[in-house]
């Protein structure tokens, strides 16, 4: 299936609200209902869209996102699948991605404290068992750039950032729980299905979901995007900021976010503090703008490359967040 400026337009779209209708995107890309929803269809049977997914805020709710690096060993393409099926039907387990470099999959590990991941990753090591030859972990602590296709939509806009706020906890109830699992699973289902679920009237239902935007406990509502699909290069940018005062980070989190070919940024507490995913037309478009990043940051004292393949897994509401919730 080819990409055309329209399906481009259309992902760029879903990517910034999925919950929008294909009216309003018709709207503003000037096609009628009907060609959004044939496009929308075919971008999902040919694995462009692989989903919806619902951001939660969970430092919001008190959890800690940690991401680890894996590197297997003494392990066959079976033993591999196993490993990657565990992981995606692990109830903490927020993200998987295989890469090549120096590690082999990265996942993120949602958690309510900082014991309770020990138990989750000596759970996981332990299934691993001697297929793990080497970890690293981050706990990661803001995100400066969330992740958005403008490298593929040229009439698309750049948009000023806006500072992540300090993690406050939020009190959300039993019927707030539902609607985030219900989204969790699909963001696009329709308000009657998720009042049905809740049960609640549908007015009901939409006042809560505005009132968990509202308070930023929903970050958004965007598409699962297979990237590999997209004809970019994807490339993960591992860096060891020295000195990341107010003022470098600043200039860091502009810098990304006029740069549309940066695709999603986080600080972590870890030796390589800055996490950074590109996407680039080529090598030489990779090179030219891995050259600037250095020298527009001179704090940048190493880095550690890798190339991103696949996402196996994208879930913000993780299954196991509901247990400890309803405690």
């Amino acid at each position: 299936m080819k990409l055309d400026l329209r399906n481009k337009e259309i992902l760029y779209e879903l990517m910034k609200d999925c919950r929008q209708t294909s009216s309003s995107i018709g709207r503003k890309i000037r096609a009628s209902r009907e060609v959004v929803d044939y496009r929308i269809k075919k971008l999902e049977d040919n694995g462009f869209v692989k989903g919806y997914l619902t951001l939660v805020d969970t430092d919001k709710l008190g959890f800690t996102s940690y991401n680890t690096h894996l590197l297997l060993q003494n392990f066959t393409s079976e033993r591999k699948q196993e490993i990657i099926d565990y992981l995606k039907n692990h109830p903490f387990v927020k993200w998987i991605a295989a890469c090549s470099g120096k590690w082999d999959l990265i996942i993120t590990v949602l958690s309510k404290d900082k014991f309770h991941f020990d138990t989750i990753i000596t759970e996981i090591f332990t299934y691993m068992g001697n297929n793990l030859r080497d970890h690293y972990t981050s706990e990661r602590v803001k995100i400066y750039k969330d992740a958005d296709l403008l490298f593929v939509n040229p009439k698309a806009k750049i948009s000023s950032h806006i500072e992540p706020e300090r993690k406050v906890d939020a009190k959300i109830d039993e019927k707030d729980i539902v609607i985030l699992e219900v989204m969790s699973k699909n963001a696009r289902t329709n308000i009657i299905d998720i009042a049905k679920e809740v049960k609640l009237t549908p007015e009901a239902t939409s006042h809560r979901i505005k009132n968990l935007t509202k308070k930023n406990i929903i970050r958004s509502f965007r598409a699962f995007i297979d990237t590999s699909k997209l004809d970019y290069l994807h490339h993960m940018l591992l860096l060891e900021v020295r000195n990341l005062t107010k003022e470098v980070e600043s200039k860091m989190i502009s810098f990304c976010n006029m740069n549309s070919n940066i695709f999603y940024v986080d600080k972590n507490i870890s030796s390589y503090n800055i996490r950074m995913e590109i996407m680039s037309k080529d090598h030489e478009g990779f090179q030219e703008l891995l050259e600037k990043i250095r020298n527009d940051f001179p704090e940048i004292k190493s880095y550690e490359l890798l190339v991103m393949f696949k996402d196996y897994k994208q879930v913000s509401f993780v299954k196991g967040l509901k247990t400890f919730l309803l405690s």
